[in-house]
């Protein structure tokens, strides 16, 4: 990866979660920084299964 501004870039990563039952999706943002000025990584992950009876397990992290 060739970038200008390598203490500004960001990259994006994201899919989806496939189960018996279920699916997903999974989002992950990786952020770069410098110095002092350090950016958060930050993931997102969303779960939702089927349970017998019709109940469903609907979660997100």
């Amino acid at each position: 990866m060739n970038i200008d501004k390598p203490s500004t870039a960001s990259a994006t990563l994201d899919g989806t979660i496939s189960v018996s039952g279920g699916d997903g999706s999974i989002e992950c943002t990786l952020e770069v920084g410098s110095g002092t000025d350090w950016q958060d990584d930050q993931c997102s992950l969303h779960v939702h299964i089927g349970i017998g009876g019709g109940h469903t397990y609907d979660a997100s992290w």
